[in-house]
C-alpha cells in the first residue's frame, strides 16, 4: 500500500500540519505582508490576472509582468475573485497559499521511498519538515517556495515512476508536464529540464528523455515567448529589476565581480542550509560557523547517498540548482534554498547514522581513550542538535510571533500613513517606497522602490549607497514621482545600524525632500524641483 494511503498515514499527516496550521491561523492577517517585497508583487500580479491582464499594475506605466510566471500569481488571483476588497482578501490568498503544504508533505512522504529512504526515516523526515519554523514561516507568507517544492516533489516522484523499465511512456510525459507547472511557478524550475532529460538518458531510455521534454517544453517555450514579446525593453536598471531577470542580472554580474559573487554566494548558501537547522536569531561567528559545518555535513551526506544509488535525480537537479544560486545576484539564503531542503535533511541524517556508526565501533574500542574520545565526540554532537531544536520551538513558538505583533505595531503607523496618501494626494500621483506594492494596494497610488544593485552588497560599496539616497529626489523625478515615503523600518530589514544611520541623515537632511505628514516611524515627503 502507497504511503499516504493508509488511515494512519493520513491521520498523521494530518497531524504534521498543525504547527504551520495554527501559526498562519493566529496570523492570518500577514501583518508582515511586504516584507520580503516578492509577495506583494505577486499578489500585485494576481490583482492584475483577476482584471484579466497580467501587468504590475503598482509600478508607474504598469509594464506587463515579465518576471515571474504567472501561475502561482493565477492561484492568488482566486482571492480576488472570491473578494475584491484589500485587504479584507488577504486570509483567503493566505490559505490558498498553505494548501501547498500538505501536498507537499504527501508527496515527500511517497518520493522518500524511492529515495532509499523507508519506515521510521521517513517520518522522522516529515517531523522535521513540519515542525521547522521557516518552512513553517514561508508557508504562512505569499511566497511561491512551499508549492514548487511540492510541485518538484511530484515532478521527481513522476520521474522515478516513469524511469522503471516497465513504465509506459506516458508516466514521462506526465512528469515534463509537472516540471513544466514547477517552472511556471519558478523560473528555477527550468533545471528539471536538463536533470530529467540527463537521468533518463543515464538509464538508457532515450525515448522516454524525448517524451519528458516534449511535455515540459511546450509550457516552458509558451512563458519566455509570451515574456519576450511583452517585455518592456528598457535600459531604466529600476524597471529592469522589476521586469528581466536576465537583463537586470547581466546589467550587474560581469566576468570581474562574478569570482566576489560565486563566493559570498558560497558562504550564503551553507549559511542558509545549515540555519534551517540552527536559526538566525543571534548574531554569532560561532553560530554561523557551526551552521555551515552543518551545511557541508548536509552535502556531504547527499554524496553518500549517491554514491549508493539513492536520490540521484534530486541529486542531479540540486547540483544544477546551486550552479545557478552560486552565480545568480542575490545571496542564496533559507528561502532561495528551501525545495533543496528534503534532500538536504535526508543527506544530515545520512550523514549522522553514519556518524553513529562509527561512534558505535568507537565506543566498542579496546582503547579507552579511543572510548572516551568517542563518548565526548557523540555528546557533543547530540548537544549541538538537542540546541538546535531547542533554538526552533522558540523561533517557531514565540519569535515568529512576537515578531509579527512588533510588526502589527509598525503597522498602526503605516496605515495612517497610506489612509493620508489615499486622502490627500493627487490621484495620478506616484510615490517612491520600500514597499512600494503594499502602498499601492492601500492607496491606489503608483509606486516605485529605490532599488539597490546588488553589487553595493557584493563589493561592499556603503558610499555608493548612501550617494544613491542622497539622490533620491532626482531618482523620483526620473520615474514621474512627487511623493517619497520612508520609515525607520525599511532599510533595517537588510543592513545593519551603521550602515542605516548615514542613509536616514542623507534622507531628511536633502533639501529637496519637505516632510509633509508624519506618523510614528513613517514621514511623507513632497519632491521638489532641482535649484
Amino acid at each position: 500500500m502507497a504511503f499516504g494511503s493508509k488511515p494512519s498515514h493520513i491521520f498523521g499527516l494530518t497531524l504534521l500540519l498543525i504547527p504551520s496550521a495554527a501559526f498562519l491561523w493566529r496570523n492570518s492577517d500577514l501583518p508582515q505582508f511586504g516584507d520580503i517585497h516578492d509577495d506583494s508583487v505577486y499578489y500585485v500580479s494576481a490583482k492584475s490576472l483577476a482584471g484579466g491582464h497580467y501587468r504590475i499594475e503598482s509600478l508607474p506605466g504598469e509594464p506587463a509582468q515579465t518576471k515571474y510566471p504567472p501561475l502561482y500569481p493565477l492561484l492568488l488571483s482566486i482571492a480576488w475573485r472570491i473578494d475584491p476588497r484589500f485587504p479584507e482578501n488577504l486570509p483567503i490568498a493566505a490559505w490558498l497559499s498553505w494548501l501547498g503544504f500538505p501536498v507537499m508533505l504527501a508527496l515527500l512522504g511517497a518520493l522518500y521511498p524511492r529515495m532509499g529512504i523507508s519506515g521510521w526515516r521517513v517520518w522522522l523526515l516529515l517531523i522535521v519538515l513540519a515542525v521547522n519554523p521557516y518552512i513553517i514561516l514561508f508557508g504562512a507568507k505569499l511566497l511561491s517556495e512551499i508549492w514548487f517544492t511540492a510541485l518538484l516533489a511530484g515532478a521527481l516522484l513522476l520521474v522515478e515512476k516513469a524511469v522503471e523499465t516497465e513504465a509506459v511512456p506516458g508516466w514521462a510525459a506526465a512528469a515534463g508536464i509537472v516540471s513544466g507547472l514547477a517552472y511556471l511557478t519558478r523560473s528555477a524550475g527550468i533545471v528539471l529540464l536538463a536533470s530529467a532529460f540527463l537521468y533518463f538518458w543515464m538509464h538508457r531510455q532515450r525515448r522516454k528523455a524525448v517524451m519528458f521534454a516534449a511535455g515540459m517544453l511546450p509550457l516552458v517555450a509558451g512563458w519566455i515567448i509570451w515574456a519576450h514579446m511583452h517585455q518592456a525593453h528598457s535600459t531604466d536598471e529600476a524597471l529592469m529589476y522589476y521586469t528581466d531577470y536576465l537583463g537586470y542580472y547581466f546589467r550587474n554580474v560581469n566576468h570581474h565581480n562574478l569570482p566576489v559573487v560565486v563566493w559570498k554566494n558560497l558562504d550564503s548558501f551553507l549559511f542558509g542550509l545549515g540555519s534551517l537547522v540552527i536559526p538566525k536569531v543571534i548574531d554569532s561567528r560561532f553560530l554561523k560557523i557551526l551552521a555551515e559545518l552543518i551545511g557541508v555535513a548536509m552535502i556531504a551526506g547527499v554524496v553518500r547517498m549517491v554514491r549508493q544509488g539513492r536520490a540521484v535525480h534530486y541529486a542531479i537537479f540540486a547540483a544544477g540548482s546551486t550552479l545557478l544560486l552560486l552565480i545568480w545576484h542575490y545571496p542564496p539564503n533559507e528561502r532561495f534554498v528551501l525545495p533543496l531542503i528534503p534532500l538536504a535533511f535526508a543527506g544530515l541524517l545520512t550523514e549522522m547514522e553514519h556518524f553513529a556508526g562509527m561512534a558505535r565501533a568507537g565506543l566498542r574500542h579496546r582503547d579507552v581513550s579511543q572510548r572516551i574520545a568517542a563518548a565526548g565526540t557523540a555528546g557533543a554532537f547530540a548537544l549541538v542538535f538537542l540546541g538546535a531544536f531547542g533554538l526552533q520551538a522558540y523561533v517557531a513558538g514565540v519569535f515568529m510571533n512576537e515578531a509579527a505583533q512588533q510588526q502589527r505595531e509598525h503597522n498602526i503607523d503605516i496605515r495612517g500613513a497610506y489612509a493620508w496618501m489615499r486622502v490627500n494626494l493627487p490621484a495620478d500621483a506616484a510615490v517612491i517606497a520600500y514597499n512600494d506594492p503594499v502602498l499601492y494596494l492601500y492607496t491606489g497610488r503608483e509606486s516605485m522602490s529605490r532599488t539597490m544593485p546588488p553589487m553595493v552588497w557584493y563589493l561592499e560599496q556603503e558610499e555608493k549607497a548612501v550617494a544613491m539616497y542622497r539622490n533620491l529626489a532626482s531618482y523620483a523625478r526620473d520615474h514621474g514621482a512627487t511623493y517619497v515615503y520612508h520609515t525607520s523600518a525599511d532599510l533595517r530589514r537588510d543592513m545593519s545600524e551603521d550602515q542605516v544611520v548615514p542613509i536616514e541623515n542623507a534622507i531628511s537632511s536633502n533639501p529637496l525632500l519637505t516632510p509633509v505628514f508624519q506618523k510614528g516611524i513613517g514621514t511623507v515627503y513632497r519632491v521638489g524641483a532641482e535649484k
